[in-house]
């Protein structure tokens, strides 16, 4: 079975341990949800995340106009060898090192949350649409200090 230290193996880097606290209770997916307008819209839900659990991470994923198959938590490298073959540059488009340094952790409508571990385990949209990308949280525990774990 796969777990959450042969990602960090891979990666050089250790997850947050919020993140592996959270990850090891989830049996096969769990839905939290993130409201990052919170100020303008308070009683909104936000973006309902499908977050994986470790087996799910460990999935193999082919996105259409990737060459190659990934395991889920790696399928932001899958986006930017597609944003690279389609040659598009614009400002905060997910970036080669960027793709290559994060945990994809969790979906909304095809766009994904992730770990950056090389900017301090900060939490990240990929909006699939465009290729931009945002920060959302500075840290996992500071994410899911404004989340809802769903039931």
């Amino acid at each position: 079975m796969s777990t959450i230290n042969e990602i960090e193996k891979i990666l050089g880097k250790d997850l947050p341990f919020s993140y592996k606290k959270l990850v090891d209770s989830i049996d096969d997916y769990s839905y939290i949800s993130f409201n990052e307008f919170r100020n303008e819209f308070p009683n909104d839900e936000g973006s309902i995340w499908f977050f994986w659990s470790v087996e799910r991470l460990f999935e193999p994923t082919k996105i259409i106009g990737s060459t190659n198959d990934r395991l889920a938590w790696q399928v932001l490298n899958s986006f930017f060898e597609i944003q690279n073959h389609n040659n598009r540059s614009a400002l905060n488009l997910l970036t080669e090192y960027q793709a290559k340094n994060s945990v994809t952790i969790a979906e909304d409508n095809g766009d994904l949350l992730f770990i950056d571990t090389h900017n301090d385990n900060s939490i990240w949209r990929f909006m699939h649409d465009s290729g931009e990308v945002k920060m959302l949280a500075e840290s996992f525990s500071r994410w899911t200090d404004m989340a809802e774990l769903l039931e």
